[in-house]
Order: C-alpha cells, then structure tokens, then sequence
C-alpha cells in the first residue's frame, strides 16, 4: 500500500533517521539537564540522582540513537551499492 501524501512516503523511508536524530538531541538535552542538577548542587549524596537519571539515561540515548543513524546510513549504502552491482551485471 502506497502513501497517500508525499509527508508519510518521507516518514515511512526515514524514520530510523528520524527516530535516531531525536533520540540524540534528547539524550543530549537529558546529559545537560543531569549537568545543571549536580552543578547546583553541593552534598555527593544529592547529585548521585542527578547523575543516574540524567547522565545515565542521556548516553543511553545517544548511543542508541547512534546505532540508529549508523544502521540506516549502512543500508542506504548497501541498498545504492546492490544497485550499482545490478547496472553493471545486466547494464
């Protein structure tokens, strides 16, 4: 089944690229949360939280969202060089 409007075709082709982007800027917007949490605060006891929800949970995401970008990347490449090897077979 094709998509009706150009938007999902787009979606439906890009969303590990997508998916990937925003799990980037959000596990970076979790690491410099964590960040601000334990810069303001003084007591190891209080930024440990800070750190393991924030920090943690940010390089969790960022590497996720890495091997998202990378996994899509490789198949577009993969995909253009089966191609490429098709033309030259048949061509």
């Amino acid at each position: 089944m094709k998509p009706s409007k150009p938007w999902m075709a787009f979606a439906a082709a890009f969303w590990p690229f997508i998916l990937g982007c925003v799990l980037v800027a959000g596990g970076f917007a979790a690491i410099v949360i964590g960040y601000f949490g334990v810069s303001g605060t003084i007591y190891p006891g209080l930024q440990l939280p800070y750190l393991v929800s924030g920090v943690a949970l940010g390089l969790a995401l960022v590497i996720a969202g890495s091997a998202l970008l990378v996994g899509h990347a490789l198949g577009r490449q993969a995909r253009l060089l089966r191609r490429l090897l098709a033309e030259v077979q048949y061509g």
